[in-house]
């Protein structure tokens, strides 16, 4: 992180625990916390204990189908070069990391490091995640009611889908907040 100038830090879905342990550390130069469709604890219904199952689960080479791809993370009907970039991405990841990742998501639980974060925070959220539920913002919201939340149309890779209505989003709360 910058130790010589001040900077804000942003999370996104998997990301968004790391950012709010970093933030809840409390740096001089970190002025603001951005998070995107992201939660502090497992934002599955999936309950913890289940995690084992995915101890040797190896992620399937050819990953999910399309639809399922869309319906939870890219949207209904996304643009082919977004999809493209999608699959590229996930070919890079080897399907021991995605399953460590998946297992992380259910034992994840940040709470208290929410909590301890003092920095202004937005809270980015896609009308359409039908990834991270809404149960999840309810959750931070009870920890930090004053956390600002601003809705954007879109599905849960929000950034990816939306990208010039979150840069104004996230452009007009640090005009307002810093």
């Amino acid at each position: 992180m910058p130790s010589d100038e001040d900077y804000v830090l942003l999370g996104e879905s998997f990301s968004g625990p790391v950012a709010i342990e970093i933030a809840a550390m409390q740096a001089k130069n970190l002025k603001a916390l951005i998070l995107s469709s992201t939660f502090v604890s497992n934002p599955l219904l999936v309950p913890q204990i289940m995690s084992f199952l995915l101890r040797g689960w190896s992620a399937s080479v050819f990953g999910p189908p399309q639809f399922v791809v869309n319906r939870y993370l890219l949207g209904e009907k996304p643009p082919t070069d977004l999809v493209e970039t999608f699959w590229h991405a996930k070919r890079s990841v080897r399907p021991d990391v995605l399953a460590f990742r998946m297992r992380s998501v259910m034992n994840v639980d940040v709470r208290e490091a929410f909590a301890a974060c003092r920095l202004p925070t937005l809270y980015l959220l896609a009308k359409q995640d039908r990834l991270v539920k809404i149960r999840s913002l309810a959750q931070m919201r009870k920890i930090k009611p004053e956390m600002t939340i601003v809705e954007i149309e879109g599905p849960h890779l929000l950034m990816q889908c939306e990208p010039a209505k979150c840069v104004e989003a996230i452009a007009h709360y640090l005009s307002c907040a810093l």
